[in-house]
């Protein structure tokens, strides 16, 4: 199995999990003069459970990279996964695309993963070339679980509520029903 690759945005989801106006009826907040904070807020907390559960909360293109393929199987950092596109550097120094049928999938399980087609290997990478590999990889939910959606809200209106890192008032660390959230979600990604 290679070794963890890092993760980078590619295409941000086009709709959060959660709304303006759903932040606002949370927070019970009845004017519109912090919308673009809350958005913001919103954005942040979506990340944040994305890298906490290792799952897509929101439909994206996110690319996972490698040094160079492993003798197997390569598994995907997020999930639910519904395509990949392997690209790598070849050992001329040209960009290449594997096609879909050198590569087989499995994204039902716990742990997403692709593999080269049986009876076949991974292709050569440039010799010392750092990031070789890429995988650009299309999931998320199409419609955010609801759990996962009240974990965003509780966390973005903790933030809303406690907009400073120190405070002479009492601090609090983020809530505890977010993380049990955070925990019953976690997957197999997220050592």
């Amino acid at each position: 199995m290679a070794a963890i690759g890092s993760i980078t945005v590619v295409e941000e989801p086009e709709n959060e999990p959660v709304t303006v106006p759903e932040m606002r009826d949370h927070c019970r907040i009845d004017v519109n003069d912090d919308n673009e904070y809350l958005a913001a807020l919103i954005v942040a907390a979506r990340r944040y459970f994305e890298n906490r559960t290792g799952l897509l909360l929101a439909q994206q293109t996110i690319r996972q990279r490698h040094h160079c393929f492993p003798c197997g199987m390569i598994r995907l950092q997020r999930m639910p996964v519904s395509s990949v596109e392997v690209k790598y550097i070849d050992a001329d120094g040209a960009e290449q695309t594997l096609d879909d049928d050198a590569i087989q999938t499995n994204f039902e399980d716990t742990i997403p993963a692709i593999a080269p087609s049986p009876g076949t290997s991974w292709p050569a990478t440039e010799s010392g070339r750092l990031g070789a590999v890429w995988i650009d990889i299309e999931g998320g939910y199409e419609t955010c679980p609801a759990d996962l959606k009240q974990g965003v809200k509780m966390l973005a209106a903790h933030w809303y509520a406690q907009r400073e890192p120190v405070s002479e008032k009492s601090m609090s660390n983020v809530p505890l029903t977010v993380e049990a959230i955070i925990g019953m979600n976690s997957t197999a990604l997220i050592p």
